[in-house]
């Protein structure tokens, strides 16, 4: 149970925080690092594969509309139907 300071502090919300709210806070940013520990290495993953798409059609590209269509179509099937098991 909070002192009648401390609820005076919260109530007014001035210039000095509450232990509490530090606590708060402080608890907020440590689950956020973890998180970003965690989701870090996925997001890059997924970066990767984009690119890995995108350069492989920058490269067909060069041979041609035909090529880049054909290629494009069998980029999406791929997506659709391979990358779904992974």
């Amino acid at each position: 149970e909070p002192s009648e300071a401390e609820r005076s502090e919260i109530g007014g919300r001035g210039a000095s925080a509450t232990v509490g709210e530090w606590r708060w806070w402080g608890s907020l940013v440590e689950e956020a690092r973890r998180q970003l520990v965690m989701a870090l290495p996925l997001a890059l993953v997924t970066i990767v594969l984009f690119l890995l798409q995108a350069v492989s059609l920058m490269m067909v590209g060069h041979l041609g509309s035909l090529y880049l269509s054909s290629a494009s179509i069998s980029s999406s099937l791929c997506n659709v139907t391979g990358y779904i098991v992974l």
